[in-house]
């Protein structure tokens, strides 16, 4: 027995008052069992909260259940002081919940699309990326990808090298791009 079984035993038994919060009436034996509330008490004892923990928690017919959910079923036969915040710590603690538990919280914003300009040209506003190390095919490993923000959401596919330098990135964009699709009249106007 713990301290606060003993507390309870010795006050029922000479029918004092209760040095805690709850009453008495809330406190009977049953069977050498002291129940409190109608539950088993548990007394202070890690060992033997785990053990319930286990029976209630890693069985594969519960499924590992979370911290309400294990509370809830540990309440309809059990209780100690603390029981809620023992099952959170030990939840929190459990590998496999963790590892299976839903990240509420993304550490990355989610994307943004950038607003297109309703009067732009085609391939007036453009990004430009490379996907490299792929499959060689006809002597080329990776593609530059330009993308139309504005009026088309078009692409186009340039295939090429990953050793790529800045003057054979603009002489792809030139032939690809700006022979096709040209500038823009207000910029050729000077």
């Amino acid at each position: 027995m713990d301290q606060l079984a003993n507390t309870i035993l010795h006050a029922k038994t000479l029918n004092i008052p209760s040095p805690f919060k709850f009453s008495l009436d809330d406190w009977t034996i049953d069977s050498d069992l002291l129940l409190f509330c109608k539950h088993i008490y548990i007394p202070d004892n890690k060992d033997l909260k785990q053990q319930i923990l286990h029976l209630f928690h890693d069985l594969p017919s519960f499924g590992h259940p979370g911290i309400f959910k294990t509370t809830s079923l540990i309440c309809q036969h059990y209780w100690w002081p603390g029981l809620t915040i023992f099952v959170k710590n030990f939840i929190n603690g459990c590998a496999a919940c963790q590892q299976m538990k839903i990240n509420t919280h993304p550490t990355t914003p989610p994307l943004t699309p950038i607003p297109a300009d309703p009067s732009a040209l085609p391939f007036q506003s453009v990004s430009i990326d490379f996907i490299t190390n792929l499959p060689l095919s006809n002597s080329f490993d990776s593609l530059m990808v330009i993308v139309d923000h504005d009026s088309s959401k078009g692409i186009v596919l340039c295939p090429c090298n990953k050793t790529i330098d800045a003057l054979s990135t603009a002489l792809l964009y030139h032939q690809n791009v700006y022979h096709h699709f040209g500038l823009p009249k207000h910029i050729i106007s000077d």
